[in-house]
């Protein structure tokens, strides 16, 4: 009911199938991506720092988190809002599949009027709409990632060489000059090689886990809405099924309908009709105008083909959802 409501009563979120069908399964996927990288990642840098730690001065440690954060503050301020880029990517996307959905329920209305060119006209436009965002998105995934691989790649890459080869001429791991001493050097460099690039990675993967954070932002708001919205109206579905005090509904069988003096409102308290009364006789025609929908379905069905015509007469001050 919940879904029904926000769906065509509500008019909040236009498109919670497209948060329910793709940012869901999505936020859930890069989420689980991202605790299972960031949890090796910090694995990995505990393990590489204790090994660094333990045969050369922690100096080369306390050198690589300032090089990292360092790198990781300028990254922050050059990084475009990639959380509102998704959100609104994904709002488009939902907008678009509404259009598409909503041509085939109401194809036929569509051909029997004519609109084949209007509605073309529409999905166009919304299609270019959202071409036009991905050309934005991509653009800035496309220069951030620039400054990111040169600032964490490049950049970094000639800092581990400073910190590669320091150690071996100014350290303590400096070897003599002994044929055995410069074997020891070269086993010794090659380890400590592998041990800064590994704990460079590490460190490097925690630092970017902010763009990928804004992206789930994105996700994360527009499902958080989705939540709020339907808490929202399943507690008033369970306010509204209770009696309402002061009012009075009476059930009984006759052959005709009746409403007397109802107050049609929607589920959001929003007013349709003021005052309705209606009568429709058994055996009588009714004429139900307008385009084909489940509505005027009902309508004839639920008069016309039960077996028995149920009165419900609604006197004021009560309403009907």
């Amino acid at each position: 009911m919940a879904y029904y409501k926000i769906s065509h009563v509500d008019g909040r979120i236009r498109n919670p199938e497209q948060r329910i069908a793709s940012d869901l399964p999505r936020f859930c996927s890069e989420l689980s991506e991202l605790v299972q990288d960031d949890l090796t990642a910090v694995t990995d840098g505990l393990l590489y720092t204790w090994r660094l730690c333990s045969y050369a001065s922690p100096k080369y440690i306390l050198w690589i988190l300032a090089y990292v954060l360092g790198a990781g503050a300028a990254i922050r301020n050059f990084s475009p809002a990639f959380g509102k880029l998704m959100s609104k990517e994904q709002q488009l996307e939902g907008e678009y599949r509404q259009l598409h959905s909503r041509l085939r329920t109401h194809a036929e209305s569509i051909a029997f009027y004519g609109g084949e060119s209007r509605e073309e006209s529409h999905i166009q436009q919304k299609f270019k709409t959202l071409v036009k965002h991905l050309r934005v998105v991509l653009h800035d995934h496309w220069w951030f990632g620039m400054i990111q691989d040169f600032l964490l790649k490049y950049l970094g890459a000639t800092v581990a060489v400073v910190l590669i080869i320091e150690p071996f001429f100014a350290g303590h791991l400096r070897p003599d000059a002994s044929t055995l001493g410069r074997a020891e050097m070269l086993s010794n460099l090659r380890y400590h090689t592998s041990v800064v690039i590994s704990l460079f990675q590490a460190l490097g993967t925690l630092s970017i886990s902010s763009r990928r954070l804004n992206r789930l932002s994105g996700y994360a708001d527009r499902i958080h809405e989705l939540m709020l919205i339907s808490r929202e109206l399943s507690a008033d579905d369970k306010k509204s099924s209770l009696q309402r005090p002061g009012s009075r509904n009476y059930l009984t069988e006759a052959n005709y309908v009746e409403f007397s003096g109802v107050k049609v409102v929607t589920p959001t308290g929003n007013v349709l009709v003021k005052d309705l009364s209606l009568r429709v006789e058994s055996g009588s025609n009714l004429l139900i105008t307008g385009a084909f929908s489940l509505e005027k379905k009902l309508i004839y069905i639920c008069p016309f083909n039960m077996s028995y015509v149920a009165i419900f007469s609604c006197f004021k001050h009560s309403s009907i959802f």
